[in-house]
């Protein structure tokens, strides 16, 4: 773990990182964050049921827990793909962008106006570039 939190610390420190038009892209699996399940008291609450089965509860980085809290803060922009498991009627999977979600975030004001992008049989930047189009 110190290996990789070190890497990633001087690169987000290097001072090329810093100076205007350096893109940096890093790519890491979403996976489901386990806990256990809440409930609310009668003094609205929400109480942790502690001897209850762990259920999924959101989505969380592949990383260390460090890292997870550490590395969606150094970037202005976390963009969220996905591909549906269910194909559609046309027997086509689903493929889509989240620019707003738990994990996505967007500085962009134009991609905030439709968080979520169908990308099915579309590239990826030819739909970035009209959405935001200015």
């Amino acid at each position: 773990y110190k290996f990789a939190a070190t890497a990633f610390r001087q690169l987000r420190d290097f001072r090329l990182l810093r100076m205007k038009g350096v893109h940096v892209i890093l790519s890491c699996w979403v996976v489901n964050k386990w806990g256990k399940p809440t409930i609310t008291d009668d003094k609205g609450n929400e109480v942790v049921q502690q001897y209850a089965d762990n259920i999924v509860v959101g989505k969380k980085l592949l990383l260390t827990e460090k890292m997870q809290e550490e590395v969606p803060g150094c970037f202005d922009d976390i963009y969220e793909f996905y591909r549906d498991p269910h194909p559609t009627i046309a027997g086509k999977v689903k493929h889509g962008v989240r620019f707003v979600s738990t994990i996505a975030k967007t500085s962009n004001e134009k991609l905030k106006i439709k968080p979520d992008v169908d990308l099915t049989d579309k590239c990826f930047i030819d739909e970035f570039q009209r959405l935001t189009k200015g």
